[in-house]
């Protein structure tokens, strides 16, 4: 479904991570995880770029995306300099990253980016009251690339089911106190239920299929491992 949609708010995160908040000018609902392919109008022939949704559903028809900016990438590069009341137009919502509420514990995975559509599922499952345990494992390489910390941390803090890990693999101050190393170092120290478990992983190509290789190792069965990649 074709849609459209304007700026409320372009805001930078990082160096190379900025946010977008769109706003629908008709009803516009979709289910947290989902993403949207949007129209690039950079003057060259369009072509369409996907991102996935990074807030849960709003009764305003607002919603954020959170864009990594790539050096040439047509994409980020358009997005980047929209100003407010800018409109784009975009195909969706569309894909099956969501989570269905379960008595299982939903362990999710991300790199960069890739932890948009995490973000918004942790959001609403929380704030609706779901109760399985959840735990969100979340690279990046330095300091200055570190964002939405403090909104996983806030949610780490009020709800006691839910574990925020942040580990960094090349952290440049000595005095840096969290976890240190690859996102799958976490991993490989996890005990995990196989039959009660549930996997979510978003990123790049190799991260799925070493973070997907390590919970098969562990015994988990492919239906219950759910892969997003990340271009």
């Amino acid at each position: 479904m074709i849609n459209s949609a304007k700026v409320v708010q372009n805001i930078t995160l990082t160096h190379d991570v900025f946010e977008l908040t769109l706003e629908t000018k008709s009803d516009f609902s979709f289910t947290a995880g989902q993403f949207i392919n949007v129209k690039i109008n950079d003057g060259a022939p369009p072509c369409f770029r996907g991102y996935s949704i990074a807030s849960k559903p709003e009764d305003n028809n607002q919603f954020r995306l959170c864009i990594k900016k790539i050096d040439g990438g047509r994409g980020s590069t358009w997005l980047q300099s929209l100003k407010n009341d800018a409109e784009i137009t975009f195909l969706g919502p569309i894909g099956k990253l969501t989570l269905n509420p379960s008595n299982k514990k939903v362990i999710f995975v991300a790199t960069g980016t890739g932890v948009a559509p995490f973000a918004g599922i942790i959001e609403e499952a929380l704030l609706k009251g779901n109760n399985q345990e959840m735990a969100l494992y979340f690279g990046l390489r330095h300091e200055k690339d570190i964002f939405y910390r403090a909104k996983f941390e806030e949610l780490a803090q009020k709800y006691r089911n839910f574990k925020f890990n942040l580990t960094l693999s090349r952290p440049e101050n000595p005095d840096f106190k969290g976890h240190i190393g690859r996102v799958t170092s976490m991993l490989d120290e996890l005990t995990i239920d196989p039959e009660n478990t549930e996997i979510f992983i978003c990123g790049l190509k190799d991260m799925l299929q070493e973070v997907n290789s390590i919970f098969l190792g562990k015994g988990m069965k492919p239906e219950n491992i759910h892969l997003e990649q990340y271009d």
